[in-house]
């Protein structure tokens, strides 16, 4: 009986009409804190703590400008467009991909708030025993209700009734499907065959069980071949009128078309002034005691650059097992960039010649095309369980310029997950055409996106400026990316 009013309840509550009224937030009271009250010589490095809290006295700290929060621009993006849920219509999918009640079926649905401040979803956590499932720029989090109906009806009613919430609203199954997918789809129910290869984002609570009930799922599609881990499924040869099912299915967050990825010194080590650092103020700074990774095109195990220092090449996350670098040569130059030692020729020494390393080869030897096996995030966990603490990448998925996709997620779980890890990408090689350019798996958020500057070298635009075809930002979803550029012209 109450699955029979449960839609009614919900058709008047997404019948466009939002609920929640003005939010304001206390600041609390700053507390005093002792700092240091002298400058101490060099003899400190003698000290012990106690005889360093001697000298330690007490100062009250600048009150300093009081900044408030920025106010949030009120739109909720999706992938088929931005709106206002206040003022505008939502961008609509086609008729296929549009249900106004998706949330009796996945449970899920959207939740803006008046200001982007994360306590209040986890005050709203619990309370209502929903689930955060994602973070939708500006201010809106895509959360998953109970599934006992009085319970979702209840936590529906709370939440919507909150000060702190601007407006609650349905998720169509088509935003959470790759705009081009729906269109192969819809051709492919129509009678046209096509196979794709999908990538599909996973709900953060379907758990270990849950992975494997949705692997057998995925089985009886007959698609050519399925990988799931828990942040993603890689799904090969499926026929394209399965993406409807796909997008009415609670368990998978996104599904995306998987996209090729293709991969994006002395001069660089001058204008870096490493040498400035190491000489002047620190002769010991060359990595020593640290270990890196690596992922990219393969290795030349043998070059000299890296004597002793090569920890392990791995074929797990690759297409092949071959470490070889066949092709471009282009991890073997990455790595000499970052880590070679100048055996070959002192000029063209890394930046951290000390360092000892892993290395991820993702490239197939008989094409000499990138591809990579399973998540990111086990990737560099894989990285990180073997004393890795940085990893650097310099490729990335091409002709996706500013997207957020299933990499780019991964990456940012990761690293929310293990804050003592750095991950680095680069920008791309797409800046020719413009703005908007940046290529996931880049365009995370929690990782360090790294453009190409010029070096001045002969023939070559002087140095310190953006290279014109280093990819620029912003993020299609308004973010400022690269956070850096460093010297990446030859």
């Amino acid at each position: 009986m109450r699955r029979a009013w449960l839609p009614i309840f919900l058709a008047l509550l997404f019948s466009f009409s939002t609920l929640g009224g003005a939010y304001t937030e206390n600041t609390s009271a700053r507390e005093e804190m002792d700092v240091a009250g002298e400058s101490l010589g060099e003899s400190v490095i003698a000290w012990t703590a106690e005889e360093a809290a001697l000298s330690w006295s007490q100062v009250t700290p600048s009150s300093g400008d009081q900044v408030p929060l920025s106010q949030g621009s009120g739109e909720i993006h999706t992938v088929l467009g931005s709106f206002d849920p206040l003022t505008d219509a939502p961008p609509l999918p086609h008729a296929s991909f549009t249900d106004g009640l998706d949330v009796e079926n996945t449970r899920m649905v959207i939740v803006q708030l008046h200001q982007h401040d994360y306590s209040v979803i986890e005050r709203l956590e619990a309370m209502w025993g929903i689930v955060d499932l994602d973070h939708i720029p500006d201010d809106s989090y895509l959360i998953r209700l109970p599934w006992d109906d009085q319970a979702a009806v209840e936590a529906l009613e709370g939440i919507s009734e909150d000060t702190a919430v601007r407006s609650v609203v349905t998720q169509h199954p088509g935003w959470r499907v790759e705009p081009g997918m729906q269109g192969l789809a819809l051709e492919s129910i129509e009678g046209d065959s096509n196979f794709v290869d999908l990538d599909l984002v996973l709900a953060g609570d379907v758990g270990e069980s849950g992975v494997s009930a949705l692997l057998e799922d995925l089985e009886l599609t007959g698609a050519e071949e399925i990988r799931c881990d828990a942040w993603i499924c890689q799904v090969r040869g499926i026929e394209a009128a399965w993406i409807y099912v796909l997008a009415n299915d609670g368990r998978i967050l996104f599904t995306e078309g998987h996209h090729r990825i293709v991969i994006s010194n002395d001069y660089a080590r001058n204008i870096a002034r490493v040498d400035e650092v190491v000489n002047n103020h620190n002769s010991g700074l060359d990595g020593t005691g640290e270990v890196a990774a690596i992922s990219d095109s393969g290795l030349d195990g043998d070059h000299g650059d890296f004597t002793g220092r090569l920890l392990s090449i791995s074929n797990q996350f690759g297409p092949d097992n071959s470490g070889a670098d066949m092709h471009s040569g282009h991890g073997t130059h990455v790595a000499g960039t970052f880590l070679g030692d100048g055996s070959g020729d002192s000029q063209y020494e890394g930046v951290a010649p000390g360092t000892t390393f892993l290395f991820y080869q993702l490239e197939y030897d008989q094409s000499g095309q990138l591809a990579r096996y399973d998540s990111l995030y086990n990737m560099f966990r894989d990285a990180r369980q073997q004393g890795a603490r940085v990893q650097t990448n310099s490729w990335g998925s091409e002709n996706m310029g500013g997207q957020y996709t299933s990499d780019s997620r991964s990456a940012d779980s990761f690293m929310d997950t293990y804050g003592d890890f750095t991950v680095l990408f680069a920008a791309g090689n797409e800046g020719s055409q413009g703005a908007t350019t940046i290529a996931p798996p880049s365009t995370a958020k929690n990782v360090l996106t790294i453009g190409a500057s010029t070096t001045g070298r002969w023939g070559t635009p002087s140095q310190d400026q953006v290279a014109s075809f280093s990819s620029r930002g912003n993020t299609l979803d308004g973010r400022v990316k690269p956070d850096i550029v460093a010297p990446g012209v030859q």
